[in-house]
């Protein structure tokens, strides 16, 4: 068998990619070519991608489509699905199989570009070429456009036509592409109509074939042009001629029958592929589906306006849709509605006019005449209105610079009722939705257009124009009205167009009251429009005088003439003058108006009733007033209506306000007649309708007929209840009255109709009393008249006073009217009165619980019976007094108030009794907070009034009462009533837990009301644990507690033999001697005097000898590498290290090997830097080394031995044997191997989880099925059995690699744990450190160990930790159980216990703790002010230190990088290092109050002023140590010097006792400067001068000054005022008066001696002190000293001569020094004198008159001095006492000498001091 391997070289196609555009008529096309090769070709879409296999020739021609060949057409058709579109064309090689691929995209031509070589075309060059370049919405270049027709023009064609033109390529003697050359052909000649053609049956078509040439269109004729159209074939089949007929000469298509056919221009002369771009259209044949209608005017919507005219054109359509052309031989009928009407159908049958005639719905309905089965109809529903109008079309606005938004509301007539608005410019206008036309922020003008919602072509345009007001016209109106009416006063407002500036102060353009108060001239009349709304027009309203008339808000809506107006409202009675002035830009518009307010015309009576002969004043007030400025227009007048019957006459008017109008009626005859009365004012210029009032008054003149007797209260009642009496008024009636006071009768007379006289004083009266004892007239009382109000207004009464005699019983009293008139009997009329006491209740107070079903009873006793009953608050309750005495009460809501009783008949005090109705206030709930389970306790319940008393128990029956608690760990049981005012529950604690009990009641409305929660706990029994402590001697061990409630009270533990145990407060037990004791636990609360024990508990405790030791270790047999833990324990296994490693400095642990090669001793935590001592060394880790046996030894000494007992032993010891054996490991290769405990999990994971699958299976079980189990996730689980199982792990990779790894999963019952410490302690040296830093977090491990020593990778013990001590240590425990946070809390030793079963004491470990602060205490104490420095050996891992921080900055002040400390104030701070890792130790340090500073001035000099003293340097004591920096480091050092500052804590103040003006020198001249020496850590305060001129020194030489130096910490410092005063207070500062000493002052420093001037003077200032002290010194023997003198006139000045000796005055010319000191101070002063010669030639006259002159200017110098020095002495010496004055340091270094300046009238700009 053989093969043929034939190797050909690689081909591919021309183009890999094609882009070619999507194109809807005509397809692109595009030929692909591969290099080599016959191919067969493949259209992954040949419905969008056709392929056409091309023949080798050329031109090549078209293939089958099975055929092979190397070149094929690609076209590209169109297609209704989206672009862009994809497809795949691939080429195969029929023999090798090889593919060629090529993608095609179709895509729109999103934009072309004109591609062209040259940019500038002369006029002889040779036509310019151009072509198109297209591209896709993405940029990319589309392949080929073959096909494809482009329209092009010039872009400015009307000036380059004439320049520039498009030919054709064979005009202009180019070859183009053939696409190109049949595009140009084709493109010159087009059918008419264009596009396909749809025919009815026997309806005909003319087409005319069209040139297009340069100049434009010709028509060609097809039988001279050798045109023809001809039929082509349809589908393939060869033409029907029963489709259509052409008549060839007229181009004229028939329709014959319904088909399709082609028609294609052709030409005998030119080549096929010319003449296959010739113009070809197509023809259908088709029948009649449908019609439609449309109108071109309205755009198809069939909403038309009434009177217009519109063309309706029809269209027929196919059963696709097609629209039919229409031939003249096709008639359509317009049936006419009502509403339309055709007026004329056109030549086109397709088109007829129409005319609309009125509005409303109709109906066009049109159909063909030609006989169609089943006849076409369209109907067509058309809606029709009026036309659009706006009412009004123009709206003027006035415009003001803050103009308001004016509204105006538009109608709009006509449409369809739903339009939409337009504006041309919205800064001057915009339009709501309702036709609202709102104003805008600019002035101008603006069109409104309003279009037909149904039909937007209808549409109606109004203007809106915003002007600026020019003329303001009042509209005539009333003037006057009623004080409280409303005056509208309407006015127009014509407005100016742009340009402004129209107003001239000359021209009074509209009306005589027009008047323009601004401003230039308007330019025409023509310009004025009249405002349409000027409702919101800014317009100022003055009135003058105010308060008449107010301007109200808001205005006039426009009207007829008018665009608004103002309304006024008259306030009171007069006239005003109302200025309205509307202000506009550069000008203001002014009108004004005279407004008149009055108030109604009324008469005070409307009807009067006379005696005859007695008379009234009849009084008219208010009315119309006068006009201001025409007076004499108003009038008033009245007349009698009938005449006759009355006299009138009026009375003087009064200048009252408002005015009134008198007239005095007398009745002289029986009789009635009206009296009218009428003012106004006549219609003048200023008010054209004025107001005018009428009023009337009727006179009757008549005859008594009867009286009316009744009783009035006395002036004096304190009642103010206005109840009448309901007694009887009944002629000689029975009425009741006061008994203590007396009665007041008042008399009424009535005429027979019962109408009250107004006047009956002509008539005579007369009084009498049936018993005078009881009632009798007062002798010197008579009968008084006088007018009272009543319901007819005021009448005339009269009242008599009857006086009562404190008597009861009964008496009449008569009285008897006569007059002249009288034709009968006098009128008479008596009454009966009852003498009664007050009335009083039987009960003065009650109160009520607010509830419907609570009531109460009082009773009234004595008084008249007839008595009115209210509460001052009458919404309290409800009083039912009925008819009795006894009122009953119902509560209607709570409140107090007082219950008043008025006796109706009697003019008597109330009767009050006091009332409360109260809703529920409050509960009271009285139980004990705790009750422990299963016990039982009792709640006593209480409901509370407004007042906070308890109700009685009648009310809580009412109130449903309930105790409810919040859960059901306690139950609730009624016990009801208690006492008369509370009620029980009683509570049983069920579970432990808090439960809150709530009292619920129902109040009167029916709510629930409940009280305040009340917490009650019910707690668990009270414990001690653990319940048995056994204790070695001298160790120590603490007692928990468990239960009791929370907050727990004070725990009080006792001991019942203290010899044996003890028990401190905390619950530490000390074993003190072998024994068994109880320890006992009480729970106690403060009662009122005394301690109660509520709760207590015993346990166990036996105190042992050590007597015997053992080692307890997991395994004896070990293999090489194995750590396992060893401890000691005593005699039994209640002897463990918990007992044992408390012991407190007893013991001492000594362990040893046999063979150290075999066997490795470790002491816990050696491996995270703590070491561990002997004494606690009772647990230690053991590690295989080597094979082998060897022995583990404990030696266990006992430092404190029982000398009772001689049978102990000092030390003990035990041993046992370990094997170290060597595991079988495999020499080539490792095995996995996972140890587990029965029942536990492990979850596998490798580097392969996320990167590839991964399989688990087991290969062999060694103990059977269930041992282990695994699940796709990798998580192992064991059962309860024991074994080994072989895990298969399969790992399929990417790479196609399997790997396989085998591991042994081992169950095996765990042995021993082991307690491994993971927090590290790291120091700055090598050695380890004794303890674990106090504040350190200790991670703790509990690692489990199976039989041979191996550490389980998964386990389900749950493990315990216990301490020793949990003051100590605070433990924290993850949520796995496995490890542990100890965070340390106190320094001391901890035991620790981690143990892994309760029920197995061996599967434990133990190790000890031991906490000791890493920071050092203080070496002293430490007060405020001292510095110290804080260190600690404690570093990170990497060496690094950690950071300083306190727990109050405001205590210590702490450097964080070194430690070092200020203290400021005193108080407990913590001082915190803290690594970066989150380890932090602390101290807690104390810092005592600052001492009082005791001020130490220096023992061997004074303070002086003389500047060249040393500072003067006084120690302050703060009791600061410095024993606190002994221990600081260089860095440390440095931070003191140049960070901390401690001195700036230090406030040093001066305190000067001197005149005003010398405080400031003093203060310019001492300054103090506190200072801080680290070295000694000692404070002072230095006191330096600076220099200072002659005038200040000498001033300062003669003053003994008070200076006083205060010293003090800022957090001691005073306040302002008390740093004042050198009596501050000391425990602020301490002060201290400096000895101080003026240093002496010679302005003397050279004197000259010669023969001439033997003798010199010097002259010192000081004082008495200093000059007694003074002392004066000569380097030379030739200068001789006289001995100090004394001035006699000031005692502050000492002379001394100085004279040399005579030979030396013939020596040449020497100098010499004396000297002047003092032992008070340092200062010293040298006078140079120096030795002159004099002149030979000089005469004695000369030398005379020369001393002379010089004597005598000397003479005057002096006494000019002496007078200048007197005068500032006595002027220092007149000024007030000294002052204290106060120096404080500061830090300012500005010159001090502007404090001097007065003294100094050497410097450039003195200062002086002026004083009155």
């Amino acid at each position: 068998m053989s093969s043929l391997i034939t190797l050909r070289k690689s081909t591919k196609l021309n183009v890999p990619k094609l882009l070619l555009p999507l194109s809807t008529h005509v397809p692109v096309n595009i030929t692909l070519t591969a290099q080599r090769g016959c191919y067969k070709w493949v259209s992954s879409k040949p419905e969008t991608v056709r392929l056409y296999p091309l023949s080798a020739l050329s031109p090549p021609a078209l293939l089958p489509l099975s055929c092979c060949s190397q070149q094929c057409l690609v076209s590209a058709l169109s297609s209704p699905q989206a672009v862009p579109l994809h497809t795949v064309v691939q080429a195969q090689d029929p023999v090798t199989g090889h593919i060629l691929r090529c993608d095609v995209i179709i895509n729109q031509i999103e934009s072309i570009q004109v591609v062209t070589t040259v940019r500038q075309l002369f006029t002889d060059d040779p036509p310019l070429q151009l072509s198109v370049r297209a591209f896709d919405s993405e940029g990319n270049t589309f392949s080929c456009l073959a096909g494809l027709k482009f329209n092009w023009r010039l872009a400015k064609e009307s000036d380059a036509i004439q320049a520039v033109r498009f030919v054709r390529h064979n005009d202009a003697g180019f070859t183009p592409p053939p696409h190109i050359l049949s595009l140009e052909d084709a493109d010159r000649l087009h059918l008419s109509p264009v596009g396909d053609t749809y025919l009815l049956q026997g309806s005909t078509i003319r087409y005319t074939l069209w040139k297009t040439e340069q100049e434009g269109e010709t028509e060609v004729t097809l039988s001279e042009e050798g045109y023809s159209l001809v039929v082509d074939g349809y589908k393939g089949r060869m033409y029907d001629p029963d489709i259509i007929s052409v008549e060839w000469e007229t181009a004229t298509v028939t329709a014959l029958k319904p088909g399709h056919a082609a028609l294609t221009v052709t030409h005998n002369n030119l080549p096929p592929e010319i003449t296959s771009q010739l113009p070809r259209t197509s023809v259908f044949v088709v029948k009649p589906s449908y019609m439609t209608l449309s109108i071109e005017e309205e755009e198809d919507r069939w909403v038309l306006e009434t009177g217009r005219q519109y063309y309706l054109t029809v269209r027929i359509h196919d059963n696709k849709g097609h629209v039919v052309h229409l031939s003249q031989n096709v008639v359509i009928v317009v049936e006419e509605t009502e509403g339309l009407v055709t007026v004329e159908s056109l030549s086109d049958p397709a088109c007829h006019l129409l005319q609309t005639i009125m509005k409303g719905k109709t109906l066009i309905q049109d159909g063909e005449y030609w006989p169609v089965i089943p006849p076409i109809r369209v109907r067509q529903e058309v809606e029709i209105y009026k036309p659009l109008t706006l009412q009004p079309s123009v709206i003027v606005f006035p415009w003001q610079p803050h103009n308001k938004l004016y509204q105006h509301n538009i109608q709009v007539e006509g449409g369809s009722g739903s339009v939409t608005w337009e504006v041309s410019d919205r800064e001057i206008a915009t339009v709501t939705v309702k036709g609202v036309v709102i104003a805008g922020k600019r002035r101008g003008q603006a069109e409104i257009q309003v279009s037909d919602s149904k039909n937007i072509l209808h549409k109606v345009v109004g203007k809106v124009m915003a002007v600026r007001p020019a003329q303001l016209q009042l509209i005539p109106q009333t003037g006057d009205c009623r004080v409280g009416d409303r005056i509208d006063i309407p006015f127009a407002l014509w407005g100016i167009q742009d340009p402004p500036n129209t107003c001239s102060q000359n021209s009074n353009l509209f009306s005589k009251t027009h008047n323009l108060q601004c401003g230039e001239s308007l330019s025409e009349d023509r310009n004025l429009v009249l405002v349409t709304d000027c409702s919101q027009l800014s317009l100022h309203v003055h009135t003058e005088p105010a308060g008449i008339f107010t301007h109200m808000s808001g205005s006039v809506s426009p009207g007829a003439g008018f665009c608004g107006g103002v309304r006024m409202e008259a306030l009171s009675w007069g006239h005003a003058v109302v200025t309205f002035t509307v202000e506009t830009e550069g000008c203001n518009i002014s009108e004004t108006k005279t407004l008149v307010a009055y108030s109604p015309l009324k008469s005070l009576v409307s009807e009067v009733l006379l005696s005859v002969g007695s008379s009234r004043v009849v009084i008219f007030e208010e009315g119309p007033q006068p006009w201001p400025s025409a007076p004499l227009r108003f009038f008033s007048d009245v007349e009698e209506q009938p005449q006759g019957g009355v006299t009138v006459e009026a009375l003087s008017p009064t200048e009252a306000r408002p005015p009134r109008y008198a007239y005095q009626v007398m009745c002289t005859a029986v009789g009635e007649q009206w009296l009218v009365f009428r003012c106004g004012n006549t219609p003048g210029p200023l008010n054209e309708i004025p107001a005018v009032e009428e009023s009337r008054v009727q006179v009757v003149c008549g005859v008594p007929a009867s009286l009316s007797l009744s009783l009035l209260s006395s002036l004096s009642s304190p009642s103010s209840v206005h109840y009448s009496c309901t007694q009887h008024h009944y002629p000689c009636g029975l009425l009741s009255v006061s008994s203590t006071r007396d009665a007041m009768l008042q008399l009424s007379v009535f005429d027979q109709k019962g109408v009250q006289f107004d006047n009956f004083t002509s008539c005579s009266v007369r009084w009498t009393s049936s018993d005078p004892g009881l009632l009798s007239l007062c002798p010197q009382s008579t009968m008084k008249v006088a007018d009272r109000l009543t319901q007819a207004g005021y009448k005339l009464h009269a009242w008599q006073l009857l006086q009562a005699h404190r008597q009861t019983g009964t008496v009449t009293v008569n009285v008897t009217l006569t007059c002249p008139e009288m034709l009968t009997a006098p009128v008479s009329q008596c009454v009966n009165l009852r003498l009664v006491d007050d009335v009083q209740w039987t009960r003065h107070s009650v109160t009520l619980f607010n509830h419907p079903k609570a009531t109460e009873n009082l009773t009234l006793i004595h008084g008249s019976g007839h008595f009115h009953v209210h509460l001052q608050d009458n919404q309290l309750a409800s009083i039912n007094q009925g008819n009795s005495n006894v009122i009953q009460v119902s509560p209607r809501q709570s409140g107090s108030s007082v219950l008043l009783a008025h006796d109706l008949c009697l003019t008597s005090d109330p009767a009050v009794a006091s009332f409360l109705v109260s809703d529920i206030k409050d509960f009271q709930i009285d139980f004990i907070n705790t009750i422990e389970a299963r016990h039982s306790a009792v709640v006593r319940v209480r409901v509370l009034d407004s007042d906070h008393q308890p109700f009685l128990h009648h009310y809580l029956l009412l109130m449903k009462l309930m105790l409810i608690p919040s859960s059901s760990i306690i139950s609730v049981e009624d016990m009801g009533s208690v006492d008369k005012e509370s009620v029980g529950f009683r509570v049983t604690g069920l579970t432990v837990g808090v439960v809150s009990l709530q009292l619920s009641a129902v109040d009167g409305h029916g709510r629930a009301i409940s009280s305040s929660h009340k917490n009650m706990q019910v707690y668990p029994p009270f414990k001690l644990q653990p319940r048995k402590l056994t204790l070695a001697v001298g160790s120590v061990r603490q007692v928990k507690w468990e239960g009791g409630p929370h907050p727990q009270y004070g725990i009080k533990f006792s001991v019942s033999d203290s010899s044996i145990a003890v028990v401190t407060e905390t619950g530490l037990v000390r074993g003190v001697a072998v024994g068994v004791v109880k320890i006992r636990g009480t729970l106690q609360t403060q009662n009122t005097e005394a301690l109660l024990t509520f709760l207590q508990d015993e346990v166990e405790v036996e105190v042992f000898n050590l007597t015997a030791v053992r080692l307890q270790a997991p395994l004896v047999t070990l293999s090489v590498g194995t750590e396992m833990p060893v401890y000691v324990i005593g005699s039994d296994s209640n002897q463990n290290p918990l007992s044992l490693g408390s012991v407190e400095s007893g013991l001492s642990f000594h362990w040893s090997l046999s063979k150290a090669a075999v066997l490795e001793i470790k002491p816990r935590h050696a491996q995270v830097g703590v070491s561990v001592s002997p004494s606690h060394s009772f647990s230690v880790l053991v590690r295989a080394r080597a094979p082998g046996r060897t022995s583990l030894k404990v030696c266990v000494q006992l430092q404190q031995i029982d000398t009772s007992n001689t049978s102990l032993s000092d030390h003990l010891t035990d041993e046992i044997q370990i094997l170290v054996f060597e595991e079988m490991q495999l020499t080539a290769g490792s095995s996995g191997s996972i140890l587990m405990s029965p029942l536990s999990q492990y979850l596998l994971q490798s580097n392969k989880d996320s990167v590839c699958p991964i399989h688990y299976t087991f290969s062999r079980c060694v103990t059977g099925a269930g041992l282990v189990t695994i699940d796709n996730e990798g998580v192992l689980k064991t059962g309860p059995d024991t074994g080994l199982a072989i895990l298969e792990v399969y790992a399929v990779d990417i790479c196609g690699i399997n790997q396989t790894l085998l591991i042994s999963v081992e169950v095996s019952t765990v042995w021993f744990v082991r307690i491994l410490t993971v927090s590290s302690v790291n120091s700055d040296s090598d050695r380890a450190l004794p303890a674990f830093p106090l504040g350190w977090s200790i991670r703790i491990r509990a690692l489990y160990y199976d039989n041979m020593g191996r550490q389980f990778q998964s386990h389900n013990i749950q493990t315990l930790v216990t301490a020793n001590r949990d003051d100590l240590v605070q433990l924290i425990v993850d949520k796995d159980s496995r490890s542990f946070l100890v965070q340390t809390a106190s320094p001391g030793l901890t035991v620790l216990r981690v143990q892994g079963d309760t029920t197995n004491p061996f599967l434990s470990d133990y190790t000890p703790l031991f906490v000791m602060p890493a920071i050092p205490e203080p070496p002293g104490f430490l007060h405020s002010g001292d510095v110290i420095c804080f260190s600690s050996p404690i570093t990170d891992l990497q060496g690094r230190r950690g950071r300083w921080d306190v727990s109050s900055s405001e205590i210590l002040q702490m450097n964080s990088e070194t430690g070092v400390a200020f203290a400021k104030n005193s108080g407990m701070v913590v001082v915190y290092y803290r690594l970066e890792g989150g380890q932090q130790t602390f101290k807690e340090v104390t810092v005592e109050p600052a001492s009082i500073p005791v001020l130490i001035p220096p023992a061997d000099r004074l303070l002086t002023n003389w500047p060249e003293a040393s500072e003067y340097t006084v120690r302050v004591d703060l009791n600061t140590s410095a024993a606190n920096t002994a221990q600081c480091n260089l860095d440390q050092w440095e931070v003191i010097e140049k960070k901390l500052h401690p001195e700036a804590e230090l406030l040093c103040s001066l305190h000067f006792g001197a005149p005003y003006p010398e405080m400031r020198i003093l203060q310019a001249i001492f300054n103090a400067t506190p200072f801080y020496d680290s070295y000694t850590a000692q404070y002072s305060c230095r006191i330096s001068v600076p220099p200072q001129s002659d005038s200040i020194l000498h001033l300062l030489s003669t003053r003994s000054l008070s200076i006083h130096l205060s010293a003090c910490l800022r957090t001691q410092s005073a306040p302002a005022a008390l740093l004042s005063l050198p009596q501050s207070p000391r425990s602020f500062q301490s002060s201290l008066q400096l000895l101080y000493v003026p240093a002496f002052h010679c302005p003397v420093t050279k004197i000259k001696l010669s023969s001439l001037q033997p003798v010199a003077e010097i002259t010192v200032f000081g004082t008495t002190d200093m000059l007694s002290t003074l002392r004066v010194q000569s380097d030379t023997p030739d200068i001789v000293l006289s001995d100090p003198v004394w001035s006699d006139e000031d005692h502050t000045l000492l002379l001394i001569l100085v004279y040399p000796t005579l030979h030396i005055l013939d020596q040449v010319p020497s100098t010499a020094n004396i000297t002047l000191f003092t032992d008070l101070s340092p200062q010293k002063h040298i006078v140079l004198v120096t030795r002159v010669i004099d002149n030979p030639e000089s005469g004695h006259l000369g030398t005379n008159s020369g001393h002379l002159f010089i004597s005598v200017f000397a003479m005057f110098a002096v006494l000019a001095t002496t007078a200048a020095l007197f005068i500032v002495y006595n002027t220092m010496l007149s000024l007030t006492q000294p002052v204290p004055a106060v120096l404080t340091h500061s830090t300012n270094t500005e010159d001090k000498r502007h404090f001097y300046l007065w003294l100094t009238p050497s410097l450039p700009k003195p200062k002086v001091l002026q004083r009155e």
